[in-house]
C-alpha cells in the first residue's frame, strides 16, 4: 500500500528501494496511514550486518555477485548440496505424438526433492519430481541450467 501511494526521489530510496521516513511522515499527515497501528504490527528491525556503501551512478556490479551465474551456482551446489531443495526446475524435452513423425519441444516443470551421493561417480545427484509423476536424477552440470531456466520463467 505504502509503496504504491507515494514514490520518492531521494538518494536513499534510489539506492536501497526501501520506503523513506519522509514518505511515511507524509502519509501520516495525509491521514492515509495509521502509524500507531503500523508500529504495533510491524517490527522495527534493520537487516543484519553492515549496510552497503553507496556507489556511484555509473558503477556496475561485478558479474560474480549475480546469484544465478552458472559458475557461481555450480560452486554453491557442490559446496552446499541441500541448497536447491524445493526449488523449481524446468527442462525441455522432445515429444512425439502417437502416429506422427514430427516432434515438438515441451517444457517439463518439476521440483527438486532430494540429493544423494552417486554410487558410480562419487558426485551429488539431485532428484527432480515432475508434475507428470516421473522422477529423474540430475548431476550439477544438468541441474544448473534447469534451475536458471525456472528462475528466468518466473521473472518474465
Amino acid at each position: 500500500m505504502v509503496r504504491d501511494t507515494l514514490r520518492c526521489t531521494c538518494k536513499s530510496y534510489m539506492h536501497s528501494g526501501w520506503v523513506c521516513s519522509h514518505v511515511i511522515a507524509s502519509l501520516k499527515l495525509l491521514k492515509k496511514l495509521d502509524l500507531e497501528l503500523a508500529t504495533e504490527v510491524i517490527q522495527a528491525r534493520r537487516s543484519p550486518g553492515r549496510p552497503r556503501a553507496p556507489v556511484g551512478a555509473r558503477q556496475q556490479e561485478p558479474a560474480s555477485t549475480n546469484f544465478w551465474d552458472p559458475d557461481r551456482l555450480e560452486a554453491l551446489l557442490t559446496k552446499e548440496p541441500y541448497t536447491p531443495l524445493q526449488w523449481a526446475f524446468i527442462t525441455q524435452v522432445d515429444v512425439q505424438k502417437e502416429g506422427q513423425a514430427s516432434t515438438f519441444r515441451e517444457d517439463r516443470i518439476g521440483t527438486v526433492g532430494g540429493v544423494r551421493l552417486s554410487e558410480e561417480d562419487g558426485v551429488f545427484e539431485w532428484s527432480v519430481a515432475f508434475v507428470h509423476g516421473d522422477v529423474q536424477y540430475y548431476q550439477v552440470d544438468d541441474l544448473v541450467p534447469g534451475l536458471i531456466r525456472a528462475h528466468e520463467q518466473r521473472n518474465i
